[in-house]
C-alpha cells in the first residue's frame, strides 16, 4: 500500500510546485506591466545616461541635496557639484 501511495504523492507535489511557479511568474509579469508609463520613460532615460557616463544628464534628473547612506554611520548629502565629482563612485 505504501509503495502505491509514494508515486502518487510525488506526482501531486510536482503538480503543486508547477502550478505555484506558473502563478508566481504571472504575478511578476503583471506587476512589471503595472509600473506607470511616466516612470518607465524616466528610468529608461536615467539608465541610458548612467550607461553613457553622462554625469550632467544624471544630475539633471536627480533631486538635490542628494541624500546617501553607504554603511551604518556613513550617511550624508551631496550638492550637485559633489554628486558630479563622485559620480563614478556612486555608479
Amino acid at each position: 500500500m505504501k509503495r502505491q501511495i509514494r508515486p502518487l504523492l510525488t506526482i501531486l507535489c510536482g503538480t503543486i510546485l508547477a502550478i505555484g511557479a506558473l502563478t508566481a511568474s504571472a504575478q511578476k509579469s503583471q506587476r512589471l506591466r503595472s509600473t506607470p508609463r511616466s516612470f518607465q520613460t524616466f528610468y529608461a532615460k536615467f539608465k541610458s545616461a548612467v550607461l553613457r557616463n553622462d554625469k550632467r544628464s544624471v544630475a539633471s534628473m536627480t533631486s538635490f541635496p542628494f541624500k546617501y547612506g553607504w554603511d551604518a554611520g556613513d550617511e550624508g548629502t551631496y550638492t550637485r557639484t559633489q554628486f558630479i565629482a563622485k559620480f563614478t563612485r556612486i555608479f
